[in-house]
């Protein structure tokens, strides 16, 4: 409970909360004029509203009216608002650009190897001195991503609290993804990167791993430190915020833990330039990679849905691999390649035969029929492929795409065939 500034002159009576995942503010209109409760007349949304109390300073930005409810006898009405963005600060800042931005992603720690707490057997020297176990959390320093927005990969780690009467403590090893750059970059630019990280995870795993962002920043927005003070020179401090649909959301709970699968790849079997070139360079292939994902996040689907899904994010990657790799970005004359030539292309990218991703022997073939099954799925004059042959063939698409990727950033064909044949 608290008030929000935002809404005409004066402070209103309001309350704040986070419930399944989603920020709503309800304020307390009371009116004078019983006609007023009932108005059709909508009020305008303000862009940018402080939530203050004794609790937490909050900015709220991105509104939108979820729900209202009138009293007539007690002349009040309450009007709820979605939130779409919160930043836990004080200050009247639009937060639409920022320096920096932190969040922690589903199954990052072991992709990019961070790990801060490790764990130790010492053997006694003495006769009948049990052994000791010790358990060890430290810091460690950032893995870089590279590219414009300076991304890295931190590991830290959550201590347990010293209850009095607690019998078992448990450290929590965390790992964050974070950009930060020198000049303020849009909210959404950020965000992008955290988005593309996301789904090169998922495509690494073959899992939908989930993300949320922890904090962000702006050099502009700091609490005030003395000049001199040694500890905090060069320091700044991240404010905590929350975003709606800040990345991927799983609405399905999968059907094993990620502790279950093994990556195809790893952070450290990459090459850094391709790394940043990749991150650099995301426009480019962001449109097949989205589609392929997201037929991770629908494990539910039909097979025909999820053939055409794939068949989809297949035809877009062999064309940006024709418009990008091929031509520069520059659109040739002529006409463009057939969707079976696009299929061919993504697949010849690949070690094909020690993969052994599909029965067919050469991308060629595997080509064509791909595309007998993506038609017969997409267009109605054609025959309607078996449901076990759509989802086989649609698994295969997925597979050729993960393992793109992996080319795509520098992993080597020894790596990729030891690891795609032990999964």
């Amino acid at each position: 409970m608290g008030f929000a500034l935002g809404f005409g002159e004066s402070e209103v009576p309001a309350n704040f909360e986070v419930r399944d995942g989603k920020a709503e503010l309800t304020v307390l209109q009371p009116s004078e004029d019983p006609v007023k409760l009932f108005s059709d007349e909508k009020d305008e949304i303000p862009s940018l509203v402080l939530f203050l109390s004794t609790e937490v300073n909050l900015n709220l930005s991105k509104l939108h009216v979820s729900r209202q409810k009138s009293e007539l006898f007690s002349g009040v009405r309450t009007k709820t608002f979605g939130v779409g963005r919160v930043v836990r600060t004080p200050e009247d800042i639009d937060h639409n650009q920022v320096h920096g931005m932190i969040s922690e992603l589903e199954g990052f720690d072991r992709w990019a190897e961070q790990q801060s707490i490790s764990q130790k057997l010492i053997l006694s020297n003495q006769q009948g001195e049990p052994p000791v176990a010790v358990l060890k959390a430290e810091a460690q320093k950032p893995t870089l991503l590279g590219s414009s927005f300076n991304v890295q990969a931190n590991a830290g780690y959550l201590l347990p609290s010293h209850a009095t009467y607690s019998t078992s403590y448990t450290i929590h090893n965390v790992a964050s993804l974070r950009s930060q750059t020198a000049d303020l970059k849009s909210w959404d630019e950020h965000q992008q990167v955290h988005r593309m990280i996301q789904d090169l995870v998922c495509l690494a795993y073959g899992y939908p791993c989930s993300i949320r962002l922890k904090k962000i920043l702006r050099t502009d927005n700091q609490p005030y430190l003395p000049e001199d003070s040694q500890e905090t020179s060069g320091k700044y401090y991240w404010h905590e915020a929350f975003e709606n649909n800040f990345g991927r959301s799983r609405d399905v709970k999968p059907r094993k833990e990620i502790e279950d699968f093994d990556p195809l790849f790893r952070l450290s079997d990459t090459h850094l330039d391709d790394m940043e070139n990749w991150i650099e360079n995301f426009d480019k292939w962001s449109r097949p990679t989205w589609i392929a994902v997201e037929s991770i996040f629908q494990p539910h689907l039909a097979a025909e849905s999820r053939m055409l899904l794939i068949g989809s994010a297949m035809e877009a990657l062999g064309y940006a691999i024709w418009l990008y790799d091929e031509h520069g970005g520059v659109m040739p004359p002529g006409r463009k390649p057939s969707a079976p030539r696009y299929f061919e292309r993504v697949a010849k990218t690949l070690p094909w035969g020690d993969l052994e991703i599909a029965g067919q022997s050469t991308p060629e073939k595997w080509a064509e029929s791909f595309n007998t099954v993506y038609k017969g799925c997409k267009h109605a004059d054609n025959p309607l492929p078996d449901g076990v042959k759509a989802f086989d063939c649609a698994q295969e698409g997925l597979m050729v795409i993960r393992c793109w990727i992996a080319k795509k950033l520098g992993v080597s064909d020894e790596i990729l065939i030891k690891n795609k044949n032990s999964l």
